[in-house]
């Protein structure tokens, strides 16, 4: 079976929700932007970003745009010296990826 890179199978239809993460790995002091696209129109989706140990680093519900999109929010963080390393990931709903922060 092929799959398109970022798609999952569910219930036999192919999701092309996209997510992603830039960069993928970094240091305490870098930012990292968040997208989320192809979802459903006006549709209140929850994003969560959650560290090592279940560590929550951001929690809410946020509407995606007319385009399906989470781009509008300008979503992104700023590494801080303090939080733990390893790797973390960024969820809308039951779709997420992970990022890594390292020394």
């Amino acid at each position: 079976m092929n799959f398109t890179p970022g798609s999952i199978e569910r219930f036999g239809e192919r999701d092309y929700r996209e997510l992603r993460v830039n960069p993928q790995h970094g240091r305490a002091g870098t930012v990292f932007h968040f997208t989320a696209f192809r979802l459903d129109e006006r549709q209140t989706v929850r994003v969560v970003i959650r560290g090592p140990g279940h560590y929550v680093v951001y929690n809410c519900e946020q509407e995606t745009d007319d385009d399906g999109s989470l781009d509008y929010l300008g979503l992104h963080l700023t590494a801080s010296a303090d939080w733990p390393l390893g790797t973390y990931t960024f969820s809308v709903d039951d779709k997420e990826v992970a990022f890594t922060l390292t020394k």
